[in-house]
């Protein structure tokens, strides 16, 4: 609260000591009017020429005090002037009582009018009437007390609050992003018993050169003489480790190995094995074949062809011996319905698969026949950025962490060297992994088998 202070200065202006009544009789003794009040009389007195002590004044002239104005700090100051005249503030002196006998008598002997006394109240009179006093309005500060507190919604307003919050904002979310795109090294858990996975397979392509046909072939009866096949295929597939009960154990003391199945191997030995399936359901199955040159003595592959669509089913079951971790039978069973329809089964022991004899040039080989089973390809190597390792003649490498649907994995390639180091073409996939997951989220396989280098593709 601001403090104003007022100061008042009182003029007063100096009375005469005589009463009216004896102004008035010197007023009439010098043939002056004698209407108006105390004061009038006596400046009428004094502008005829009488002394000042003749008309009870004092000998020297009163100067009226300047009003001081003082100046203080956050003080305001107002100043009122005030003139108070009153007939009966004076005190009269000893002598007052035989000098207004004196006049009194004289007045009678002059004019019998003027010996009845006048009694007038005394009046305040202001020094300067026509004068407007100015009255000062203070004009109060703004208290920081006084504004009213700032809200979090006018703080954030702020051009300078939004900007920082704003850069917050940018920086958590690609903080966020950042830690929630990086992945932890791991290594491949092996497969456990009842583990099932289904999966789609889009844009399957295999080509077959030279005598390589007769890896596809094998099963199918035919006089045409084909220099090159190719196949297109997709569909669903799924894949299953069986889950062996009790009774495949009979021959054992123990149920430590459940879920393991027993198996009949080619010299007639029974084994405890790891039982995995593959089935492929191919909706759209197409068949290109290429023949040779109808030119006598040419035995360049012509370049035309024949297609033929349909479907297809294929079911890939593979015995792997418990200690040895050696395969003891593999068997292919699948049906194909083109122009007319065709079917077929095969069983194998020891090495061989769907790709036959080439298992044994170049092992691994398989693994493109079905989702790669992580602990098989990488064994306990640790899967990291920009890790690389070599195994069943496959090099591969990762090189970044790629989006799959709403998971973060892992995206490595890999290419088969032997089949490039022997000549037999070549084959390359691409594989998306994660660290719950025991096969491969996703994969592309590109494979090319030739037996010449002009026909060889990559």
């Amino acid at each position: 609260m601001r403090a104003i202070g007022l100061e008042f200065t009182m003029v007063v202006e100096e009375t005469s000591s005589l009463t009216v009544a004896k102004l008035k009789a010197l007023c009439v003794l010098n043939d002056l009017a004698t209407s108006g009040k105390k004061s009038v009389l006596v400046n009428r007195l004094l502008e005829h020429g009488l002394g000042r002590s003749e008309v009870g004044l004092s000998g020297k002239k009163a100067t009226k005090p300047k009003p001081s104005k003082k100046k203080a700090p956050e003080v305001i100051e107002e100043e009122f002037v005030m003139s108070l005249e009153d007939e009966d503030i004076a005190t009269p002196k000893e002598d007052d009582c035989d000098d207004d006998e004196v006049v009194l008598q004289d007045v009678e002997l002059v004019d019998d009018d003027f010996i009845d006394g006048e009694i007038l109240d005394a009046d305040i009179i202001y020094e300067d009437e026509e004068e407007e006093i100015a009255t000062v309005v203070p004009i109060p500060r703004k208290s920081k007390q006084s504004v009213n507190p700032a809200t979090l919604v006018d703080i954030i307003k702020r051009p300078q609050v939004a900007a920082i919050l704003l850069t917050a904002m940018m920086l958590a979310a690609g903080g966020w992003w950042y830690i929630n795109n990086q992945l932890d090294p791991f290594t491949g858990d092996p497969l456990k018993y009842g583990d099932e996975m289904k999966y789609s397979i889009s844009e399957g392509e295999l080509i077959a050169t030279e005598g390589f046909l007769d890896l596809v072939l094998d099963n199918v009866e035919t006089d045409d003489d084909i220099c090159k096949i190719r196949l297109e295929y997709s569909g669903m597939g799924q894949t299953s480790i069986a889950d062996g009960g009790g009774g495949e154990l009979h021959s054992q003391s123990s149920m430590d190995r459940l879920g393991a199945v027993s198996v009949r191997g080619g010299q007639g030995g029974d084994w405890l094995a790891v039982e995995a399936t593959n089935s492929f359901d191919f909706d759209e199955f197409k068949v290109q074949r290429h023949l040779r040159s109808p030119i006598p003595g040419s035995t360049a592959c012509s370049e035309s062809f024949a297609s033929v669509s349909g479907s297809s089913e294929l079911t890939i079951t593979s015995w792997t011996e418990l200690r040895e971790q050696s395969s003891v039978a593999n068997q292919v069973q699948w049906s194909l319905a083109l122009e007319s329809a065709y079917q077929g089964n095969m069983m194998s022991y020891g090495i061989g698969s769907l790709f036959g004899g080439l298992e044994t040039i170049a092992p691994g080989f398989a693994l493109l026949s079905q989702p790669v089973e992580v602990k098989e390809l990488f064994a306990n190597d640790l899967i990291d950025n920009d890790a690389t390792g070599s195994n069943l003649g496959w090099d591969w490498r990762v090189i970044g962490i790629e989006k799959i649907g709403s998971e973060s994995m892992w995206k490595i390639t890999a290419t088969h060297h032997d089949l490039e180091s022997y000549c037999l073409g070549s084959a390359s996939m691409t594989l998306w992994i994660g660290e719950d997951i025991p096969w491969a989220a996703k994969q592309t396989v590109d494979v090319v088998i030739s037996g010449s280098d002009s026909n060889r593709a990559g």
